[in-house]
């Protein structure tokens, strides 16, 4: 096999396996920013979605911090998670990315959302 052809052959695998790969990206999808907070009260949260192994999944908790409502999107992986419940004041640190995936009952595609990386719970 020439070099030309090997190349050609190793990047079309590639690209026919990273996708099935949920920690894959292809276009550096995590943003630079990071940050934490504290005392953010969880109002809501979405429905669990089912988990299906081929597409990142996301419950996403609706949260108020110092008078101003912010979205989290927390990954979710399977029935038994620990999600926060509503009423629970958190201290949350997360960054930022775009997203794609199922977050609750919704498909998104490159949606810019908060990441919850850690959750503590009062």
């Amino acid at each position: 096999m020439t070099s030309k052809i090997r190349c050609q052959f190793l990047v079309l695998t590639a690209l026919a396996v990273l996708p099935l790969c949920s920690c894959a990206t292809l276009s550096g999808k995590v943003q630079e920013k990071r940050g934490a907070l504290d005392g953010v009260k969880i109002l809501s949260r979405s429905k669990f979605p089912p988990y299906t192994g081929y597409i990142k999944t996301w419950v996403v908790l609706g949260a108020m911090h110092d008078s101003r409502p912010v979205d989290f999107f927390y990954p979710y992986f399977e029935d038994g998670d620990p999600i926060p419940a509503e009423g629970d004041v958190c201290t949350i640190s997360f960054h930022s990315e775009l997203v794609s995936g199922q977050a609750g009952e919704k498909i998104v595609n490159e949606f810019s959302a908060k990441v919850v990386d850690d959750l503590r719970c009062k």
